[in-house]
């Protein structure tokens, strides 16, 4: 069985992630919806974009992490905690993820916080979504000025991949790295 690395998330940046890794290794992208992942695996294509055919799509989020040591969750913020909650039984301690998704998980219990500790158990960041709702503990985040039409048309691109592993940098780094990235 051949190794993929993993994309979560089939929208304008996962697309862009997906064509990135594609240049160093195979790619299985999850998508939620069975056409956008129909158009990936028959016509190589998604909107207005050809795909490279190393990338192969699935509705499956437990095939992605079954096949896939490495994943990289690039979905909106607001379906960031449900995603991982669906992918928590699939994923171990031998998991990396790297996300690309901006923002903050903010509980309901924030509009009552009184302090700063209540405000401290109400808002995470996506890496501690991660930790929450998997037993994925090695985590990172891609980070920078990342434009998914700019990366798709093939303009140079830069980004910083923050964690407190050294390892999820390197692989990211070892996974992301082209001529134009």
């Amino acid at each position: 069985m051949s190794r993929y690395i993993g994309v979560l998330g089939s929208g304008s940046f996962g697309t862009a992630i997906s064509q990135l890794l594609s240049e160093n290794t195979n790619v299985l992208v999850y998508a939620r919806r069975q056409n956008i992942a129909d158009a990936i695996n028959t016509s190589h294509r998604i909107k207005d974009y050809t795909l490279s055919n190393k990338i192969k799509a699935t509705t499956s989020i437990q095939e992605v992490g079954e096949k896939c040591r490495l994943i990289f969750p690039v979905i909106p913020s607001e379906y960031f905690r449900s995603v991982m909650n669906a992918i928590g039984p699939y994923v171990g301690p031998g998991h990396i993820m790297i996300h690309g998704t901006k923002g903050l998980d903010v509980s309901p219990e924030f509009d009552n916080a009184a302090d700063i500790n209540s405000i401290k158990r109400s808002v995470f960041t996506m890496s501690e979504v991660i930790r929450q709702e998997t037993s994925v503990i090695r985590t990172g985040a891609l980070a920078g000025p990342n434009l998914a039409k700019e990366i798709l048309d093939g303009q140079p691109a830069a980004t910083v991949i923050a964690s407190e592993f050294d390892e999820v940098i390197e692989k990211g780094r070892q996974v992301l790295a082209g001529e134009r990235f």
